[in-house]
């Protein structure tokens, strides 16, 4: 069976095995396989899961569907010359990680994307995780990898290893790798124009430190409020803290609606309030960049501004699979999705 507790997901898990079988010789060449309903029965999977398999597995040359017959093993498989495909067609995803790394979502989404299009390609993607600079570990015989979250000295050493190089969630203008971000301005254009549109126009921004680490993200977040805020003449001055001070700032201007800057400042935020007593969307309106787990299921659902994870570990692959040289300096923008919920309310004038 599949291991659900795994990072990898179901459908490269089911790959493998079907692969594993058919080279084995326990499913033989020529034979009909059984159908999607009866795969995704069999393994207690979606008929999407066995539907990317299939996709997959046919890209390989291991299988090959014949209209209204059905999925066939192929007659003759050449063990090596498969092993010699897999082998060029191995990548690495080399994430980030540290103390302040929390939401699930980020990268469970994320590698999803990656994932799907390294499987609708028939190539193999290592996820690989380093704390530093110093613990980051490369392998220099890779066609390729996905850096995420990466700081300019880690980017700039895979770079020199001369193969392919796709940056997620950061951008490094001057090394001149492609990149994929979400489009941070957009997020907090959408909600904060949300907010004007309820009444507010006392929006406290709370962010996080950026000082600390790798701060991309936040730094053009911050930069985004303050550009939106004066586009549509609210009070900056007094209406930005970091999260450590916000406690402190409930005692200053009168503010009608929060918005964060990420999941640890969102979090951060809720504890506070409940802390303080502060009740929304009753006292404050409330939204957070970034999804937070049980978002929709707290007794007051939470507004968020949404990354579209999923898209960008798509794009990120697509493009490390091209290698088209045309695109090499460009850096692509997903825009993120504003997920309305019960946490904010029209405000009476």
């Amino acid at each position: 069976m599949l291991d659900r507790n795994k990072r990898q997901p179901l459908y490269v898990q089911l790959k493998e095995k079907i692969k594993s079988d058919i080279i084995s010789g326990r499913i033989r060449a020529g034979s009909k396989l059984p159908s999607t309903m009866q795969l995704a029965e069999k393994y207690s999977v979606c008929h999407k899961t066995v539907q990317l398999t299939m996709k997959a597995l046919v890209r390989e040359g291991l299988l090959a569907r014949r209209p209204r017959h059905g999925t066939f093993v192929a007659g003759q498989i050449d063990v090596d010359k498969l092993a010699r495909i897999n082998k060029k067609h191995r990548f690495a995803m080399l994430v980030h990680f540290n103390a302040d790394f929390s939401s699930s979502f980020f990268m469970r989404e994320m590698v999803e994307g990656v994932m799907s299009v390294a499987s609708e390609n028939g190539c193999q993607v290592d996820l690989l995780v380093y704390s530093s600079f110093d613990t980051m570990v490369v392998d220099p015989s890779l066609s390729g990898f996905l850096l995420v979250m990466p700081s300019r000295e880690a980017a700039e050493k895979v770079k020199k290893l001369g193969i392919p190089v796709v940056v997620i969630d950061a951008h490094h203008k001057w090394l001149g790798l492609q990149s994929v971000c979400s489009d941070n301005e957009h997020g907090i254009f959408t909600a904060v124009k949300y907010l004007l549109k309820q009444g507010h126009r006392q929006i406290l921004y709370v962010h996080s430190d950026f000082s600390k680490a790798i701060s991309f993200s936040g730094k053009e977040r911050y930069s985004a409020f303050l550009k939106t805020a004066q586009r549509y003449g609210i009070e900056t001055e007094g209406y930005t803290t970091l999260v450590s001070d916000l406690e402190e700032r409930l005692n200053g201007p009168r503010f009608t609606a929060l918005l964060t800057d990420g999941y640890d400042a969102t979090i951060a935020t809720l504890k506070i309030l409940q802390k303080n007593n502060i009740a929304y969307p009753e006292d404050v309106s409330f939204i957070g960049f970034d999804e937070v787990d049980l978002a929709e299921q707290m007794s007051v659902p939470l507004t968020v501004v949404k990354q579209q994870l999923e898209e960008v570990g798509c794009t990120g692959m697509k493009l490390l699979l091209e290698r088209d040289e045309g695109k090499k300096k460009k850096r692509i923008l997903v825009k993120p999705k504003l997920m309305i919920r019960e946490s904010t309310k029209i405000l009476l004038r």
